[in-house]
């Protein structure tokens, strides 16, 4: 397992996980919501993320974990600040990752504010790290 050494993990068990569709992509833009009822799979279809219910507490989680054994959580997002419904949506917002639940109160945001791009996207990739991008434009 020493490839996934950058991630947090953190086994939990879980109620239900989100098994409607995903977005079929494994980036998020600034035009994308991802709601509990969707997903973002990396493109060799190896992680997943999305929302997670944890069975005792009921509360929910953004999540990262195994595509092909979606009892193996990698990382999660919140851990610290439950949502307490299915309410939670990730989204872009001034080129920073924004987690929010109905009450739009934000649960969690990218700490450093690395981006300020409105083209910032956020790509799953196969070694399960979720990756915050600034889009370069302009021309030479």
């Amino acid at each position: 397992m020493a490839m996934f050494l950058p991630l947090t993990i953190f086994l939990i068990s879980f109620s239900s996980f989100s098994s409607s569709p995903s977005l079929a992509k494994d980036t998020l833009t600034p035009a994308d919501m991802l709601t509990d009822n969707q997903t973002l799979v990396s493109a060799g279809g190896i992680f997943e993320l999305g929302f997670f219910t944890e069975t005792i507490s009921g509360y929910h989680y953004l999540g990262i974990w195994f595509k092909a054994d979606a009892t193996k959580v990698v990382w999660v997002g919140n851990r610290d600040v439950a949502i307490l419904d299915s309410s939670g949506v990730l989204q872009i917002r001034s080129g920073n990752l924004l987690l929010s639940d109905r009450r739009l109160v934000q649960v969690i945001v990218n700490a450093a504010n690395v981006a300020s791009s409105p083209n910032t996207t956020a790509t799953l990739l196969d070694t399960g790290n979720f990756v915050l991008k600034e889009a370069v434009t302009g021309t030479v």
